[in-house]
């Protein structure tokens, strides 16, 4: 009589023993049950969210500067105009020192 074989999901059974086979193991992991058009997306949305984020920080730091800025510079426009005005002043006082100073020497010019 001849051994009887027979196969069934945990190997191959000769009438023997069992002997092991070669099992494909099927992973369920998102990762490798995703089509190539899905992970090609997600890689792109991912470095999408990166460089926004890079962009956002980026925008945020140049405008912190440009107020700053503004700052700075009106600060400096304030000094500025307050040392213009002190100037003006100044030159309004010399020209009206100077109109006096005309007419006294008429006033002694014509008196003489």
């Amino acid at each position: 009589m001849r051994p009887v074989i027979s196969t069934s999901a945990r190997g191959f059974r000769p009438a023997f023993g069992l002997i092991p086979c070669a099992r494909r193991h099927i992973h369920a992991t998102p990762w490798v049950s995703k089509s190539v058009n899905q992970k090609i997306s997600e890689a792109a949305d991912k470095v999408n969210k990166k460089v926004g984020e890079g962009l956002a920080t980026a925008i945020e730091t140049g405008e912190k500067a440009t107020e700053r800025t503004k700052e700075t510079l009106g600060a400096a426009t304030k000094h500025a105009k307050g040392k213009a005005e002190g100037a003006k002043e100044g030159v309004d006082r010399v020209v009206q020192d100077a109109n006096g100073v005309s007419e006294d020497v008429r006033a002694h010019h014509l008196s003489s």
